[in-house]
Order: structure tokens, then sequence, then C-alpha cells
């Protein structure tokens, strides 16, 4: 199991990783909440809803993406892209034209392949 967002404290962010723990069924747990202060987090949001827009304005302009039901969501500069594509090379031009916007620190492809019959 894989926590991921943002706590206003270690305490927090360790009180968090106790209670996924505690989940029935979760054999691990991989801590990724981020420590914010509150009075910076609204920047960082506001910062990762711009690099969203960039994304979906890059795919966008792509002739080749810009129909293929992308979704993008950012998070501390971590883009996840969502959706169904048609081939594998949909896919992987999709996490490079999002990996080229300025601001993108890493990319998450979770894209799925779904190859016509």
């Amino acid at each position: 199991m894989v926590i991921r967002g943002k706590v206003d404290s270690d305490v927090a962010k360790q009180a968090a990783e106790g209670i996924a723990k505690g989940i029935d069924g979760a054999k691990s747990v991989k801590n990724d909440l981020q420590v914010i202060a509150p009075a910076k987090r609204e920047a960082i949001d506001d910062k990762d809803e711009v690099i969203t827009t960039r994304v979906n304005e890059q795919i966008a302009k792509d002739s080749y993406l810009k129909n293929a039901g992308i979704h993008a969501k950012t998070n501390a500069g971590m883009v996840s892209l969502s959706g169904e594509v048609s081939n594998l090379m949909t896919s992987a031009q999709a996490s490079w034209t999002a990996g080229q916007v300025p601001g993108v620190k890493s990319v998450k492809n979770d894209l799925t392949v779904k190859e016509k019959a």
C-alpha cells in the first residue's frame, strides 16, 4: 500500500503510516506523504494546478494525443497520467510530452493500453 498527499507535520505523517499499517490486508506501507506547513501548502497547490493545466495544453496540442482520452493530475510536481489509450506508442508519447512541461519533476504513467481487436 502506498500513501500519498500532504500533511502538516512529521507527527501526522507517522500517525497516518500507523493507521495504514493497521488496515486489514496491508502487508507493507510505503509512506510518500509530504510534510508541508499549511502556510506553504496553498502556493504548492496553485503550482500543481498550473502544471496540470500546462500538461493538458501540451497533450491537446499534440495531434496524436489530443483525442486519446488522457487525464493528468499533479501532486508536488509529480504528474500522474490516467486513461485508456490504444497502443504502447501513445502511452510512451504521453509520458514524454508530460515530462517536457516546465515544473514537472516526474511522470507516473498509469495509462491502460487497450489494443483494438
